[in-house]
């Protein structure tokens, strides 16, 4: 492997859950390129243990951000494959840690959802399709992969 050193190659960052949006998705764009950027909560049951459930942070970027905005509301059930990532910050003299999943990959899996309400009534039912092309996109990927690690949009 070029540019990863010996102890780099046998660690891996990937992360699959699937659960229920909590709320709606937060979507708002930025950055130089004014991409766009949605967050939303999943709620996530442990395994064999049904009656506890983790609220992790899922954030994704461009098309697949879109799609997620327009498509999803809360309750909606999804697939997330991504990677897990902290970032920590100051505030009030303390350190925070926030720690978020990036999605490389969203997938309905649950009832096929609704059109937007932006397209008319006589919109093409393919949207859980179009929705599956956006999610694979490698175009949204490769934002995590340009091998500079400061130009990584958290």
């Amino acid at each position: 492997m070029r540019g990863v050193e010996e102890s780099e190659k046998s660690s891996m960052n990937n992360v699959c859950l699937s659960g229920r949006l909590t709320a709606d998705p937060d979507l708002k764009y930025g950055g130089a390129n004014n991409t766009a950027v949605c967050h939303f909560n999943l709620a996530v049951y442990r395994p064999r243990q049904k009656d506890k459930a983790d609220f992790p942070s899922v954030v994704c970027f461009g098309t697949m951000a879109e799609a997620v905005a327009n498509y999803l509301k809360k309750g909606g059930e999804v697939e997330v494959v991504g990677i897990v990532a902290t970032d920590k910050y100051e505030k009030d003299g303390r350190t925070i840690y926030k720690t978020e999943i990036i999605a490389n990959e969203v997938k309905f899996i649950g009832k096929k959802p609704d059109s937007p309400q932006s397209q008319p009534a006589a919109a093409p039912q393919n949207n859980l399709s179009e929705w599956d092309a956006l999610g694979k996109s490698g175009d949204d990927r490769n934002l995590f992969n340009s091998g500079d690690d400061d130009e990584v949009p958290l």
